[in-house]
This record gives structure tokens, sequence and C-alpha cells, in this order.
């Protein structure tokens, strides 16, 4: 089981790199993010929050970590800048 305080080193990384992008972590979606990841190991979340911080340019989403296959090398797709922009028109 995740414990809380890597979980939240974690999320505390994610803030550091993905603030300026609009990626904003409250109270209560640290809650929501930890109830969807608590059954995971350390060693995977930490594994998924590398790989978002090595490869993705935008904020991620909760789904975005959970989508992220750690043991294979068929690792999530990422739109690619242009077509996040236009999501947002």
């Amino acid at each position: 089981m995740l414990n809380e305080n890597v979980f939240k080193s974690g999320l505390k990384s994610l803030v550091t790199e993905f603030e300026n992008r609009g990626f904003v972590i409250t109270q209560e979606r640290a809650a929501q993010w930890y109830e969807h990841m608590k059954n995971m190991s350390e060693k995977e979340f930490n594994q998924r929050i590398e790989y978002v911080l090595m490869n993705c340019s935008f904020s991620p989403s909760m789904s975005d970590i959970l989508k992220i296959d750690i043991g294979t090398s068929k690792n999530l797709t990422y739109a690619t800048e242009k077509e996040a922009m236009e999501l947002y028109e």
C-alpha cells in the first residue's frame, strides 16, 4: 500500500514541474488521487511519477498517471502541443 508521505512527495514533484502549466492540487483533488492510487506499491507510484516528469510536456491528469504501463515499452502516448491547444479553443 502506498505510504501517504511518498504520495505527497510525488505530488510535490508534479507541482514543482507543472505548476506553471496549470497543475493545481487541492486537498480534495489529492484525496481523490490517493483513493485511486493507494493500492499501488511505492515503487510503482514512483516509477509512474518519474515517467511523467521525464516524458510529459503538459500538466498530467490522474488518468494519465494511471494509464502508464510501466511494465513494458508500450507507454502512454500524449497529445502533441497543437492537439492539446485545440482542446481549449
